[in-house]
């Protein structure tokens, strides 16, 4: 058994991934004939988690991880290390046929935000997938 989007192996008898609550199959051609979508990269770990909670919600199977490429080698002083941590960029990948449903769940959750606020705040910055780029792994 296998998790066509982060990939990971399971024994026998399992049908959901653990890391990602996507539907396992059953061979790794399966797996990887799954087209994964980069759908968010974000350096704020919060609305990255909001709307990794809100996929989630919505029966979106979607997986997380630091931005490939941008960890550094091992830093000495708290000034690096803060440094680096606001360098890093945090992605979230979904699997391309849940694509539509994953946007119209990042705009539902980005207007619920602020629906409760009377003077409509200047949006944060997030690039959501297909408004900026996205990439198959």
């Amino acid at each position: 058994m296998h998790c066509p989007l982060c990939k990971a192996q399971y024994k026998a008898g399992y049908d959901l991934c653990g890391d990602c609550d996507a539907d396992l199959v059953f061979t790794k051609e399966q797996a990887d004939a799954e087209d994964v979508v980069l759908f968010l990269e974000s350096a704020n770990l919060t609305d990255l988690g909001e709307l990794a909670d809100a996929l989630k919600e919505a029966s979106v199977p979607n997986y997380s991880r630091l931005g490939a490429g941008k960890a550094k080698d091992p830093l000495v002083g708290l000034f690096t290390l803060a440094k680096a941590a606001k360098e890093q960029s945090w992605q979230i990948f979904v699997l391309e046929s849940d694509l539509d449903k994953a946007r119209q769940v990042a705009s539902a959750a980005r207007f619920q935000k602020f629906s409760s606020i009377s003077a409509f705040p200047r949006l944060p910055q997030m690039n959501l997938g297909g408004l900026i780029s996205e990439r198959h792994l």
